[in-house]
């Protein structure tokens, strides 16, 4: 599967290094210093059992660069977002959107036409 992390920071950057150990590719929308560390150096996590270093496939500010993906995870931190966050970007008629709100809920956003 193309899977693609909104926001990738500590819970969205977990989840692209384990989903593309595990053979998915991975797409990061990240900004700033983290989107400028991801290109240059890769997408890291660093653990008690050592550090994995992965290579997305893709890595952007702007979510409408990377394309056609089966699914989006979006790790959102502020309420504000949470109203508006299915409408950033659904490339493919079939992507699933995952929206992950820590200290709340996991909302799953089938695309309806």
């Amino acid at each position: 599967m193309k899977i693609a992390t909104m926001a990738t920071g500590g819970i969205g950057g977990y989840l692209a290094v384990k989903l593309s150990q595990a053979g998915h590719q991975i797409a990061c929308v990240a900004r700033g210093a983290h989107l400028s560390a991801i290109q240059t150096q890769g997408l890291k996590l660093n653990s008690p059992l050592g550090q994995e270093v992965i290579r997305p496939w893709k890595v952007s500010e702007d979510p409408a660069e990377i394309g056609p993906v089966d699914a989006i995870i979006f790790v959102e931190q502020g309420a504000v977002l949470t109203a508006s966050v299915p409408s950033v970007f659904l490339p493919k008629p079939d992507t699933l959107f995952w929206l992950l709100a820590p200290r709340k809920n996991c909302y799953v956003f089938p695309r309806s036409e």
